[in-house]
């Protein structure tokens, strides 16, 4: 009764509804389905009779691995948060390719750590920008060459000090 008469509950709770029909519904890329999560790239792993998820997951935690891109402080329970660092949370986000790759990658949600006072620029290349180089090349009679880096994200070192809980 008391949510009835507020137009902005009501509207709200409407709003929400919507999107939670979006975010049940199966996610497809390329043909693929796309997992959200590890327990539903474990189930289609399961369904499909395929390893693809478990192998996108398995190889991209040996590149993390051999970045060395986490420390291990110990048992999570035993040691906590360490002194000058800041609990975030990781996610698996899932993609499959154009090719049929399937891609798995840790994420960290950024989002939750303080924002940085210095640059936060994050060069990206225009679509603008790679069609004046495609046409300055091919006017001056130069090859092009188009390369994938794989974990460029891994090379980057943070100031912030943070720490997940793995698990």
């Amino acid at each position: 009764k008391r949510i009835a008469k507020r137009e902005k509950g009501l509207n709200r709770l409407g709003h929400q509804a919507k999107l939670r029909s979006f975010r049940v519904a199966p996610k497809f890329q390329y043909g693929y389905q796309v997992p959200r999560n590890y327990k539903e790239a474990m189930d289609l792993h399961r369904q499909n009779g395929n390893n693809n998820w478990k192998e996108a997951i398995d190889k991209e935690l040996n590149q993390l691995r051999d970045y060395e891109t986490f420390i291990d402080k110990g048992l999570f329970s035993q040691v906590g948060v360490p002194k000058g660092c800041q609990l975030i949370k990781v996610m698996w986000v899932f993609a499959a390719k154009h090719n049929g790759r399937h891609k798995a990658r840790l994420v960290a949600n950024g989002n939750l750590t303080a924002v940085p006072l210095n640059s936060v620029y994050a060069g990206v290349v225009s679509l603008r920008g790679l069609r004046i180089v495609l046409f300055l090349a091919e006017r001056n009679g130069l090859d092009t060459w188009a390369a994938d880096i794989g974990n460029a994200h891994l090379e980057a070192r943070t100031h912030e000090k943070v720490c997940i809980k793995a698990g």
